[in-house]
C-alpha cells in the first residue's frame, strides 16, 4: 500500500491527516487478522500501532484538536496492554534458544523460570489482548472522522514538506542526545529511549524514502540501530525475570532444604545433593549467558554505529532536510504520477525483524569474541543539524567536502561518511521468511 500521493506538497495539516489516515488504515487491517487469530498478527498490530502513534503525537500541533491528543493517550494505553505477552514470549525464545547448552544440574532453574514466566495464563494473556483490540476499535470511531475532516480541507498555511522538515530535524536531534547518554548495556532506560528515538525517527523517514537515497540508507542503518538495541533491551529484561525469579524460587528452596536437612539429620550439602530441582545453578548459569550476549551485542553496536552508521543517518537526514526544504510542486491530478510520494519506492523498508539480531547470530559473535577493549571507546563528538530556513543559538555550518558529509572516524581522523549501498534487504512484515536464526520475536 504505497503512501499518498502528492504529501510534500499539500497544506500540512492535510498532510499531515492524510498520513495518519493511511497509518490508521494499517492498523485496521492487523486488528482484523488479529480478531482472526492468524501468526504473528499481535505483532504486526503492535508494529501498526506504533508507526500511528508515532504520527498522532509529532505531527499533534499540526493536526491540532482534542480528538487527536486524546486518540495519541488512548493508544499509547492499548500499546500498553499487550506490552506483557510480548515481553513473556520473547524471554520464552531466548530461554529455549540456550536449553541446549544447559547440563542436567541446570534443569531446575530452567523449570522455576518456566514457572516464573507463566504467572498469566494463556487464557488471562488472549482475554487482554481481546480487551486491547476492542479498545482500538473505539479509539478508531472517534479518530477517523476528526482526521477525514482535516483531511478533506486544504488550506493556506505552510506546505507538509517544509513543516516535515523541522519536525523531522528536531526529532534527529533527540536520537543524537539520547544515543550521547548509553555508556552501559545494562543501562536499560536509557537504552529503551534511545532505540524508542531511532523508531520515531524511522517512522517519520519513511514516507519520504523516494525522495533520497541518502534518505533510504539512513532507514537501513535506523533498522539495524533498532535490531541492536532492541537484543540488547530483551536481555535486559531477560536478566531482570531471572532475577525476579531467583529471589522467589532460591529463597523457597533453601527454606525446603534447610527443613529437609533438620528432618533428616543429614548434613546441608548432602540434601542438596539429593535432589536435582535445586534452581540456582540454572538460573546462574542463564544470567551468565544473557550477559555474555548482551556484552557482545552492545560492543558492536558502539563500534559499527560510531564508525559508520551515525554519518549514514545524519547525513541522510541532512539530505532529506534540503530536499524537503525545495519549492512545493502541486499535488499531481488524479491518476497521474505523483511527486515522489505514492510511486513505488527502490528499496522498500519495512519493520525491523522482531527480537533483532536474535540468539543464532549473537552465538556466532560469542565464537568471535569481543570487538571493542575493556571499556568501550569514547564517542567522537557529533556536528549539529541544520534544518533549512530554521536558525538555532550556536548551529555550525555543515562541513562537506565534494558533496559529500565529512564525520569523526573512531581514530579521531575526520573521514568521509560511507554511504552504502542503501537499506538491507527488506523485510517481510508478516515475516517468518526474514527470521532465519528463530529471532526472539520484539516488537
Amino acid at each position: 500500500m504505497a503512501f499518498p500521493r502528492g504529501l510534500v506538497a499539500r497544506e500540512a495539516r492535510q498532510g499531515s491527516a492524510l498520513l495518519a489516515l493511511y497509518r490508521l488504515d494499517a492498523v485496521m487491517a492487523a486488528c482484523a487478522r488479529l480478531e482472526r487469530g492468524e501468526g504473528e498478527a499481535l505483532h504486526d498490530f503492535r508494529v501498526a500501532l506504533r508507526r500511528l502513534r508515532v504520527v498522532l503525537r509529532v505531527y499533534r500541533d499540526v493536526l491540532g484538536g482534542k480528538a487527536v491528543r486524546k486518540a495519541g493517550r488512548r493508544a499509547r494505553r492499548v500499546a500498553r496492554a499487550t506490552a506483557s505477552a510480548r515481553d513473556a514470549e520473547v524471554s520464552r525464545r531466548w530461554l529455549e534458544s540456550w536449553e541446549r547448552r544447559l547440563r542436567s544440574e541446570h534443569q531446575g532453574g530452567i523449570e522455576a523460570l518456566r514457572r516464573h514466566m507463566a504467572d498469566r495464563s494463556p487464557a488471562e494473556a488472549a482475554r487482554a489482548v481481546d480487551e486491547a483490540r476492542a479498545d482500538f476499535l473505539a479509539l478508531e470511531a472517534e479518530l477517523r472522522p476528526a482526521l477525514t475532516d482535516r483531511a478533506a480541507r486544504g488550506g493556506e498555511g505552510k506546505a507538509f514538506g517544509p513543516v516535515s522538515a523541522r519536525l523531522v530535524g528536531r526529532t534527529a536531534r533527540r536520537l543524537r542526545r539520547a544515543l550521547d547518554t548509553v555508556e552501559a548495556a545494562d543501562q536499560d532506560v536509557r537504552v529503551h529511549r534511545a532505540r524508542i528515538a531511532g523508531k520515531r525517527l524511522r517512522y517519520l523517514l519513511e514516507p519520504f524514502a523516494s525522495r533520497s537515497a541518502d534518505c533510504r540508507r539512513a532507514l537501513g542503518a535506523l533498522r539495524h540501530l533498532q535490531e541492536t538495541l532492541g537484543s540488547v533491551h530483551d536481555l535486559n529484561l531477560f536478566i531482570d525475570a531471572v532475577a525476579r525469579c531467583a529471589r522467589k524460587e532460591v529463597g523457597a528452596w533453601s527454606t525446603k532444604l534447610v527443613r529437609t536437612a533438620a528432618g533428616k539429620g543429614v548434613q546441608g550439602d548432602e540434601a542438596a545433593g539429593r535432589d536435582e530441582r535445586d534452581p540456582a545453578p540454572g538460573l546462574v548459569r542463564l544470567a551468565s549467558l544473557a550477559g555474555r550476549q548482551r556484552s557482545l551485542l552492545f560492543g558492536r553496536y558502539k563500534v559499527k554505529w560510531e564508525a559508520e552508521e551515525a554519518g549514514r543517518v545524519f547525513h541522510g537526514v541532512e539530505a532529506l532536510l534540503r530536499a524537503l526544504a525545495e519549492p512545493a510542486v502541486a499535488p499531481a491530478p488524479d491518476g497521474a504520477a505523483a511527486v515522489g510520494e505514492g510511486q513505488p519506492r527502490p528499496d522498500p523498508v519495512q519493520e525491523a525483524p522482531r527480537g533483532g539480531l536474535g540468539p543464532a547470530v549473537v552465538g556466532d559473535l560469542e565464537d568471535r569474541g569481543p570487538e571493542v577493549p575493556a571499556g568501550g571507546e569514547e564517542r567522537p563528538n557529533a556536528r549539529p543539524l541544520e534544518v533549512p530556513g530554521e536558525e538555532r543559538p550556536g548551529a555550525t555550518p555543515v562541513q562537506q567536502g565534494d558533496g559529500e558529509a565529512v564525520v569523526v572516524g573512531r581514530a579521531g581522523r575526520p573521514r568521509r561518511a560511507r554511504g552504502g549501498q542503501g537499506p538491507e534487504r527488506a523485510e517481510a512484515g508478516t515475516g517468518a521468511a526474514h527470521r532465519q536464526d528463530g529471532d526472539p520475536a520484539r516488537a
